[in-house]
């Protein structure tokens, strides 16, 4: 009987964990953000930002090798940018006008030294 009981809460348990390990940064939902999107809906889709700078709000998932940015002016998403493995980059950067031109985001991996 005990087991049973156990094993009950071990499934409950299990089935908590999975239903909160919802990922958000997925490509299905950044396609639904549109021109025009505020930042609240950004956020109510994608999630908290990796990083907020001058207008630009860049998400990343190392493990996946995703890296998405969403570019705001005066609270209004004026453009995104999707870029995976599978897919390469979709999306442009709307600040970019001319060739040669760029916008760079850095992304540095900091791994703890193993410890001996």
């Amino acid at each position: 009987m005990c087991t049973r009981r156990a094993a009950s809460w071990l499934s409950l348990a299990t089935c908590f964990t999975l239903c909160g390990c919802v990922r958000s940064l997925t490509y299905e939902r950044w396609t639904t953000l549109h021109l025009g999107a505020t930042p609240e809906t950004v956020e109510a889709t994608l999630g908290e930002p990796w990083q907020k700078a001058d207008g630009t709000w860049v998400y990343h998932d190392p493990d996946r090798g995703i890296t998405a940015s969403i570019f705001f002016e005066h609270d209004t998403m004026i453009g995104k940018e999707w870029a995976d493995p599978d897919r390469g980059i979709v999306g442009s950067n709307p600040r970019v006008t001319q060739p040669g031109d760029a916008e760079e985001i850095r992304v540095q991996r900091i791994e703890e030294a193993e410890s001996h």
